[in-house]
C-alpha cells in the first residue's frame, strides 16, 4: 500500500521505512528540514546528512533515510559512526529518488568507520574526486543499489565512483554490489579497490554514453587475500 505524506515544503514522500535492524530511523530532507528537529519523522526531518550521522548511535543498527530530492552540501560528509546505514527509498537503482552532491572540492561521502552500509542513492562526484571513498577503518563497507553519475563532472581520470583513499593499512571485506556507474569521457575508475584485505565487486553495471570511453571501469591494487570481480 502506498502512503502519501505531505511535507512542510510542499514535497511528497511515498512509502515508509522501518529499520530492519531494530535501531532508530532518522530522516534527512532535501529541503525544508531543520537540524533543530529530532529527525525521527519525515515531518521532523534534519536538513543535512551530517546531522543524521551525529544523531545516530554507533553499532546500534541506526538507519539514516535520505528523503527524495536533491541533497547538496558545502562540505564532504564523514560517515564516522560504525554500524550505520545511509539509504534512500528502494526503487530504480539506475535512478534513485534521492541524490547527493557536494560543492566542495572533495569526495561526497568519506567512510571512516566499520560496518557502514550505503544504498539507494544517486551520488554525483565533483571533478577529480570520488563519489564515495573509504579509509583503512572502513572494514566491511557495503555499497549497493546506488547510481554514480560521473557525467556531470568534467572529464578526468581522477573522477571516480567508489574508491580507496590510498591508505597503506588495508580495510577488510569490502563489498560493492548492484550499482550503476555512468561515464561519458575518460572518467574512472568506477570502482577502485586498493590496499584491501578480501573484497568482492559483483553485479555492477558500467555504462558509457555514445562517443565516450572509460579510463577503467574497475581497478584493484595491493589486495591481500581474496579479491574478486564478478559479473
Amino acid at each position: 500500500m502506498r502512503t502519501n505524506l505531505s511535507l512542510p515544503n510542499g514535497a511528497s514522500l511515498y512509502g515508509t521505512y522501518i529499520s530492519p535492524t531494530g535501531g532508530n530511523v532518522f530522516y534527512v530532507a532535501a529541503s525544508g528540514g531543520s537540524n533543530g528537529n529530532d529527525g525521527l519523522s519525515p515531518l521532523r526531518a534534519f536538513s543535512t546528512l551530517a546531522q543524521g550521522i551525529t544523531a545516530a548511535t554507533a553499532n546500534n543498527g541506526d538507519v539514516i533515510v535520505m528523503l527524495p530530492g536533491a541533497h547538496s552540501y558545502a562540505a564532504s560528509v564523514a560517515a564516522s559512526k560504525a554500524g550505520i546505514t545511509i539509504t534512500g527509498f528502494p526503487g530504480n537503482f539506475m535512478r534513485p529518488r534521492a541524490s547527493v552532491v557536494t560543492t566542495a572540492d572533495d569526495e561526497v561521502i568519506n567512510v571512516t568507520a566499520a560496518d557502514v552500509e550505503i544504498a539507494w542513492l544517486r551520488v554525483i562526484p565533483v571533478t577529480t574526486k570520488a563519489g564515495i571513498d573509504y579509509t583503512t577503518a572502513a572494514d566491511r563497507l557495503h555499497v549497493h543499489d546506488c547510481s554514480f553519475d560521473l557525467v556531470t563532472a568534467a572529464v578526468s581520470t581522477s573522477t571516480k565512483g567508489v574508491a580507496t583513499t590510498g591508505a597503506t593499512q588495508a580495510p577488510s571485506h569490502i563489498l560493492i554490489s548492484h550499482n550503476y556507474f555512468e561515464s561519458d569521457g575518460a572518467q574512472g575508475s568506477g570502482v577502485e579497490v586498493g590496499d584491501a584485505i578480501n573484497f568482492v565487486v559483483e553485479h555492477n553495471v558500467f555504462v558509457v554514453r555514445a562517443g565516450g570511453t572509460w579510463n577503467h571501469a574497475a581497478t584493484m591494487t595491493g589486495v591481500l587475500g581474496l579479491g574478486e570481480f564478478r559479473d
